[in-house]
């Protein structure tokens, strides 16, 4: 499923983070799996349902300059009622191919709340 790459900001009432419960020092070695946990508070008036997490690599100094897109995790069962918080993982690994050196991690999680995603 396409997801449009808008410039959307958070519903009202929405606030996420992200955490790499195993990883403080935020650092991803290419060619291995690394988890991200991405939190949601939902303070909105209605719940809204998850559809999906995607993410991609893009160059610290200019994010419009892609590096790598990468998987899309779809949730079929990801809700989050008004009033409430859930956490939602996200499992990627960047190419093994990847030069080191600092790049920034750009996610989107993808929700609808009474209208399309």
């Amino acid at each position: 499923q396409d997801f449009a790459d808008g410039g959307f900001p958070s519903a009202p009432g929405v606030d996420t983070i992200c955490v790499f419960p195993k990883n403080i020092a935020r650092l991803v070695k290419g060619g291995e799996e690394e988890e991200l946990l991405v939190g949601l508070k939902n303070d909105g008036q209605s719940s809204l349902k998850v559809v999906a997490i995607k993410a991609s690599v893009h160059l610290p100094f200019d994010r419009h300059l892609l590096v790598q897109n990468l998987v899309v995790q779809v949730f079929n069962n990801g809700s989050v009622p008004s009033s409430a918080q859930a956490s939602f993982p996200y499992i990627f690994s960047v190419s093994k191919f990847l030069q080191p050196g600092p790049l920034d991690l750009v996610g989107t999680i993808v929700y609808e709340m009474d209208q399309p995603p």
